[in-house]
């Protein structure tokens, strides 16, 4: 489902909010996995990203669009603690048109982790609801 449904959680926030998770359990290693792909326009506005378990992690996150992957952080997110971190945002690579991928990437990882969640949230544009 490309919308969240009606009456949900998300939907009572804002009717235009998506979020789009990659988690990673059971012992997580450096990974990637495609999390979305715009069927139109939107915007990223925001990422998060937690670990339980272990010393640390790092993640990120990429934008494809026409075959060019570009970093949608400014800098790899360093997971220090196990609370949940927010990643600063490219704000050049953040709009999205209808074809583009967000893939979400597990770096690297310390300690055996038990589990690395990675949450991008996404906003559709005014125009394309």
């Amino acid at each position: 489902m490309l919308r969240p449904q009606k009456g949900s959680i998300i939907m009572a926030l804002h009717p235009c909010i998506e979020t789009k998770t990659y988690d990673a359990d059971s012992s997580p290693a450096a990974s990637t996995k495609e999390i979305f792909y715009a069927p139109y326009g939107c915007t990223i506005v925001g990422f998060t990203a937690k670990r339980t378990g272990g010393t640390g992690a790092v993640v990120k996150a990429t934008v494809t669009r026409s075959g060019t992957t570009s970093d949608l952080l400014t800098a790899n997110k360093s997971l220090t603690t196990t609370a949940y971190a927010a990643g600063t945002l490219d704000s050049t690579k953040v709009k999205l048109a209808a074809g583009d991928t967000i893939t979400a990437e597990i770096v690297s990882v310390a300690g055996s982790p038990t589990a690395v969640r990675i949450v991008v949230v996404i906003q559709w544009d005014s125009d394309a609801r």
